[in-house]
């Protein structure tokens, strides 16, 4: 009505106690058409973590990491150690990139590759920070983790010397000034071919399963290496036989009985790379002996075609009537060349006194007859 004045009421909304946070007021005037009343929310105040928890979790998550990266940079380690040593062509170096990979790859200083002998651990390569004034080899005769590892063919792993009572002592790591170690068997088919020390002049941290597993595996394709190249040599030695066994036969269709004796003698001297000299002799059944027919290789061959045999007598004459090859690493000779003076003579005169040191001595003989020996 346009006779009255327009009154606007004034609207309260209760949404709690207190003004402001609590009991909001809102007169009419102060609103705007469309606009939602909302109450105020209270305040949440952040939660906060002491510094101290803080930083003790993010060493926690830096130790960690820095494990895992650990882990991982050894496994990567081992990894590219093996396919290095796949590339080598020959045992040795095979020995010798192991040993210098150790150091780089696995961050070691001093790394020692030995090998089994008679005598105890024969050190192959002494790599690294060696003072000047050791001489390894010359502690291998005392205990150490080279001569244990041949022994028992277990691996060794102590990361912190100070704390092993068993070899702390150790003349040899103390002269190497370590302060831990690995010790690790290369084991083949055959057996243990080599053993790997590597000293560290620094403790390690702890070693885990993981850690150990994966140095049984780096060995392993060591070994792997080791034994693919070992086969390779004994194909490619078959190969260079069976070679030179279809050159010889190829030769026999066109050679006499003499050409073919001496043929078997070259072809002898060829197989047996180490073979000084060799010697054919035939059998006589008319006078009952061996008589040598060709010689290569001595002081004078013809004095040696001189020396006749008796079946049994010395040994071509026992290979021959035993019809079975005799191998002699180390020749007796008094004993296993047990002949008449004049025959010693000449023995003597025709290799100007030196005597065989070994000796191979095969029948040639058919599955009737014996033919006569290669000595």
């Amino acid at each position: 009505h346009s006779g009255y004045e327009q009154v606007r009421p004034a609207v309260v909304v209760d949404v709690g106690e207190g003004c402001g946070d609590a009991d909001t007021v809102l007169q009419a005037d102060a609103c705007q058409p469309g606009d939602v009343l909302e109450p105020a929310l209270p305040e949440v105040a952040p939660k906060l973590v002491a510094p101290e928890l803080l930083d003790e979790k993010d060493v926690e998550q830096t130790i960690a990491i820095q494990r895992l990266n650990q882990r991982a940079r050894r496994i990567r380690a081992g990894m590219d150690i093996a396919e290095i040593v796949n590339r080598q062509n020959n045992r040795p170096n095979v020995l010798l990139a192991l040993g210098q990979e150790i150091l780089t790859r696995l961050e070691m200083d001093i790394s020692l590759v030995a090998e089994p002998s008679t005598g105890g651990p024969r050190l192959l390569h002494a790599l690294g920070d060696i003072p000047s004034q050791v001489n390894p080899e010359a502690f291998l005769g005392q205990r150490n983790p080279l001569r244990q590892v041949l022994q028992t063919g277990e691996s060794i792993l102590v990361p912190n010397l100070d704390l092993s009572n068993e070899w702390k002592s150790t003349p040899l790591l103390q002269a190497l000034e370590a302060k831990a170690f690995l010790c690790l068997p290369i084991k083949t088919e055959q057996g243990i071919d080599s053993v790997l020390l590597a000293i560290s002049s620094s403790a390690l941290a702890a070693i885990t399963p993981e850690e150990e597993q994966l140095y049984s595996l780096m060995t392993r394709q060591v070994a792997i290496a080791l034994e693919n190249l070992r086969l390779l040599t004994e194909t490619n030695r078959r190969l260079q036989e069976m070679k030179l066994l279809l050159e010889f036969s190829r030769q026999l269709g066109s050679l006499d009985a003499s050409s073919i004796i001496g043929t078997l003698a070259e072809s002898a001297m060829q197989v047996v790379s180490v073979a000084q000299a060799v010697m054919v002799a035939l059998w006589k059944p008319d006078e009952q002996l061996l008589v040598p027919q060709v010689a290569l290789g001595y002081v004078d061959n013809q004095r040696i075609l001189g020396i006749p045999y008796h079946s049994g007598e010395a040994l071509p004459g026992q290979a021959f009537d035993q019809g079975q090859a005799l191998l002699i690493t180390e020749v007796n000779f008094a004993k296993q060349y047990n002949l008449p003076p004049e025959a010693l003579l000449r023995y003597r005169d025709a290799t100007a006194g030196r005597l065989p040191i070994s000796c191979l001595v095969v029948p040639i003989q058919t599955l009737e007859n014996k033919l006569g020996v290669l000595v």
